[in-house]
C-alpha cells in the first residue's frame, strides 16, 4: 500500500467517525411535514424518504468502519487515485412571498437585512454537513460556520466534486422579519389554498447520494421554493372593570397573509355581563363579529385590535322561600305582570328566579296553594294571605318570604234569631282573644261559647285561645223569654177572616200580654216571661176573635166539627205548641112569625158544612094553627120543625098559618008581605 492509499485510509476512518456524531444530530431536529395538496409535492416526498434511507445507510457504513467507496478504492489501482471525476451540484433556492389571498412573489436578487430565513447545507452520504465547495449567492447571503443564509431573496449554488452528496434545505428560523415559512416544494406555482399552516421546520432533500466515485461527470440541478406569507398581528382585548379594557392583549394571534382567521368563540364572562362578540371599538353595544366568526383575509391586510363586546345581564329578582311557622306543610305560587320566571311554583328553604324584561315595573305576587291559610310577606309579622312585591329593576335584588299559618275561630249563632259574630284569625304560636258575641236570640240571655252545639261554657268573650288548629265556637243560651204557638189551619166558608191571638195574664179579661193577627195557614208565635204570670200563676190564650166583624166564625180542633175550647190557661214558663185550628163560618136562621099575634122562636145557628135542625115554631096567631116554615112570607111550607138545613147560607124561615076559626056574618032581609 502506497502513502497516498494509507493516508487515504486514516482520513477515512477520522471522518467516518464524525460522520455518525454529525448524522445523529442533524436527524434528530429534523422532521418532514406533508403540505396541503394542489401543488407539486412528489420531490418533496420522494427526497425524504430517499434522505432517510441513505441516513441510515450512511450509519451502517459508519459502524462498520468501511464504505462502498473505500472498497472500490482499495481495489483499484494507484492511477485511480489520481483519476478527477466531478460532480456538478448545480440549483437555486428562492423564497415566496404571499401578502394577500389572490397574489404572491419570488424574491428578487435586493438585499434586506431581515433574521435569517434558509440556511443551506451539502449532505454527505457518511454524515458531513458542510457546505463544500464553491457557490454563488446573492449579495445579501452571508457563509458562518459552513452554513450559506439566505434573505429574502434566492441563492444560486455550484459545487464541484466527487462526495457522495445531496442538496439540503432547512428552515433556520421563523423566517424573514413579519413573514413565517409555510412549506417547501420543488414547483414554483402556489394556490392560495395550500401551504395555509406554518412549518418551520420543513427540510428538502434532493439528488443521489454516491456510494463510488462517479464514472462521468454528472450535475445536479433545479430549484426548491421556500413559501413565507406576511404576519399580522390581530390583538383581542377584554375587559378587566366594566367599559374598562385590558392594557395588553387578553389574547393576540398571527393571521397569515391570505388565510384568514377566527374570532375567539369565547372569553371569561364579566360578572354581570356575557360577552357576546368583537367589534372594533371599545364599549361597542352591538358586535361587528361573532364569537367564533371566520373573518376574511380582505379584514387583515393590515394588524388590527378587537374589542369585546359585552351585554349586561338582565337584572335577577331572587325570591327565598325564607321561613314557615305552621303546623301544615305548604307550597307557594308565584307568578308575575312581566319576566320570565324560573319556576311558578316554590317550597321551604327553595326559591324562584324572576329574570327582568326591561327596567319597568314587575309586580310579583305570592299565594298559597292548599286548604289552609297563611300570612304571607316579606317578615313574620306579615298579615295579608296573599303577597305582593313591586320591582323596578335597577339592579340584582333578593327577598326572604316568611309563611305563617293563620287558624279561624268561627262562631255558630247556635240558634239564633239575629245578628253575627266576626270570626277571629290566630297566628301560628301566638295568642288569640274569643271575640265578644254578637248574635242575639228571642227569649235567650247569651252565656258565652261552647266547642259544641249542645255543650257547656267553655270560653268566655276576651278569653285567649292558643291552641294552633281551626276551631268553631258555639252560642251558649239561657231562655228568659217563652213562646205560645198555635197554627191557623184551614178555613171552612164564604167569607174569609183572619184570627187574633191573644195572651193575657190571668183571664180572658186580664191584661193583654201579646197577640198576632194569622191568616190560613199561619203560625201565630206569642211570647211571655215569668214576670207575666198573673198572681195564682196563670196566663190565658184566646183566639175568638176574628177581623172580619161582618161575619160570625167558631174555632175547631183542626180536622174535628164538634165545637171545642181552643186556648186555654199556662201554669209555668215553659214553650207551648197549642197545635193548630180550623175556623168555620156560622150562618144565622131566623125565624118570622109572618102574621102571629103572640111568641117568638130563637135564632139557629148553621155552621160551614155542619147541618142545623130547624126550630120548633114558637109563635101563636089567633084563629091560625101553625103548619110549617116557608122561605117566604107567602110561601108554602119548605121546613117542619126538627128538618135539616145544610144550606151554608143566612135564611129568614116565615110561619104557614092555616085558619081555625070563621067569622060568619049573617045578614037578615025582612020582607013585608
Amino acid at each position: 500500500m502506497g502513502m497516498k492509499r494509507f493516508l487515504m485510509i486514516i482520513l477515512s476512518f477520522i471522518f467516518l467517525g464524525g460522520a455518525v456524531t454529525g448524522s445523529a444530530l442533524l436527524l434528530s431536529g429534523c422532521q418532514y411535514e406533508q403540505t396541503e395538496s394542489g401543488d407539486s409535492q412528489d420531490g418533496v416526498l420522494d427526497d425524504n424518504q430517499n434522505n432517510e434511507g441513505n441516513t441510515g445507510e450512511s450509519t451502517d457504513e459508519a459502524t462498520d468502519g468501511t464504505s462502498d467507496g473505500e472498497i472500490d478504492n482499495e481495489n483499484s489501482d494507484e492511477d485511480d487515485e489520481t483519476e478527477t471525476k466531478a460532480v456538478t451540484h448545480n440549483f437555486y433556492v428562492i423564497a415566496q412571498f404571499r401578502t394577500s389571498s389572490s397574489s404572491y412573489s419570488d424574491a428578487s436578487t435586493s438585499t434586506s437585512s431581515p433574521s435569517r430565513a434558509i440556511s443551506l447545507r451539502w449532505y454527505d452520504s457518511n454524515g458531513t454537513i458542510s457546505w463544500g465547495g464553491t457557490r454563488t449567492v446573492n449579495s445579501g447571503a452571508s457563509n458562518t460556520s459552513g452554513d450559506g443564509y439566505i434573505y429574502a431573496s434566492y441563492l444560486h449554488y455550484t459545487y464541484d466534486g466527487w462526495i457522495r452528496q445531496g442538496r439540503y434545505v432547512q428552515i433556520a428560523s421563523n423566517g424573514p422579519s413579519g413573514y413565517t415559512c409555510v412549506g417547501m416544494t420543488t414547483s414554483s406555482s402556489w394556490t392560495n389554498t395550500s401551504y395555509t399552516t406554518e412549518n418551520t421546520s420543513t427540510r428538502y432533500f434532493n439528488g443521489s447520494l454516491y456510494s463510488s466515485k462517479p464514472s462521468t461527470s454528472e450535475s445536479v440541478t433545479g430549484s426548491v421554493y421556500v413559501k413565507f406569507r406576511k404576519i399580522y398581528d390581530i390583538d383581542f382585548h377584554v375587559w378587566t372593570s366594566v367599559n374598562t379594557y385590558d392594557s395588553s392583549a387578553y389574547t393576540d394571534r398571527d393571521a397569515l397573509a391570505g388565510v384568514g382567521f377566527s374570532t375567539p368563540s369565547s372569553v371569561p364572562d364579566f360578572d354581570g355581563y356575557t360577552f357576546i362578540g368583537w367589534s372594533t371599538t371599545q364599549n361597542d353595544t352591538t358586535p361587528t363579529y361573532a364569537p367564533g366568526e371566520e373573518l376574511p383575509d380582505s379584514l387583515i391586510s393590515v394588524g388590527r385590535t378587537f374589542y369585546a363586546c359585552y351585554e349586561r345581564d338582565p337584572y335577577v329578582l331572587t325570591i327565598n322561600y325564607y321561613s314557615r311557622s305552621a303546623t301544615n306543610s305548604v307550597s307557594l305560587n308565584v307568578s308575575t305582570s312581566r319576566g320570565t320566571l324560573s319556576s311558578s311554583s316554590m317550597s321551604l328553604n327553595g326559591s324562584v328566579k324572576l329574570t327582568a324584561d326591561g327596567t319597568s315595573t314587575h309586580t310579583v305576587t305570592i299565594s298559597e296553594s292548599s286548604s289552609y291559610t297563611y300570612y304571607i310577606g316579606t317578615s313574620s309579622s306579615a298579615t295579608t294571605t296573599s303577597y305582593s312585591y313591586s320591582w323596578s329593576p335597577t339592579s340584582d335584588k333578593s327577598i326572604n318570604i316568611y309563611v305563617v299559618q293563620r287558624y279561624s275561630i268561627t262562631y255558630n249563632g247556635n240558634g239564633s234569631t239575629s245578628g253575627s259574630t266576626s270570626t277571629t284569625y290566630k297566628r301560628h304560636g301566638t295568642s288569640a282573644t274569643i271575640a265578644q258575641n254578637g248574635f242575639s236570640r228571642t227569649g235567650y240571655t247569651f252565656q258565652g261559647w261552647a266547642t259544641s252545639s249542645s255543650g257547656s261554657v267553655r270560653y268566655d268573650p276576651g278569653d285567649s285561645y292558643s291552641t294552633n288548629a281551626n276551631e268553631t265556637l258555639y252560642a251558649v243560651w239561657e231562655q228568659t223569654t217563652f213562646t205560645y204557638e198555635v197554627t191557623y189551619g184551614n178555613f171552612y166558608g164564604t167569607n174569609s177572616t183572619s184570627v187574633i191571638v191573644e195572651l193575657k195574664k190571668g183571664d180572658l179579661n186580664g191584661t193583654l200580654i201579646d197577640s198576632q193577627t194569622i191568616s190560613r195557614g199561619q203560625t201565630a208565635t206569642l211570647h211571655f216571661d215569668e214576670n207575666d204570670f198573673s198572681s195564682d200563676g196563670r196566663i190565658s190564650s184566646w183566639f175568638y176573635k176574628f177581623s172580619n166583624s161582618s161575619y160570625n166564625y167558631n174555632t175547631y180542633h183542626s180536622g174535628s166539627t164538634s165545637m171545642t175550647w181552643i186556648g186555654g190557661f199556662m201554669s209555668s214558663a215553659v214553650d207551648k205548641d197549642d197545635g193548630s185550628f180550623d175556623v168555620r163560618q156560622v150562618y144565622t136562621i131566623t125565624y118570622n112569625g109572618n102574621g102571629a099575634t103572640s111568641g117568638s122562636t130563637s135564632s139557629t145557628e148553621k155552621v160551614y158544612g155542619i147541618n142545623a135542625t130547624v126550630a120548633s115554631n114558637g109563635f101563636s096567631r089567633t084563629g091560625y094553627t101553625f103548619a110549617g116554615w116557608a122561605t117566604s112570607s107567602t110561601g108554602s111550607v119548605v121546613y117542619d120543625p126538627g128538618d135539616t138545613f145544610s144550606t151554608n147560607a143566612n135564611d129568614t124561615l116565615y110561619a104557614v098559618w092555616e085558619k081555625s076559626t070563621f067569622d060568619v056574618t049573617l045578614t037578615v032581609n025582612f020582607i013585608r008581605n
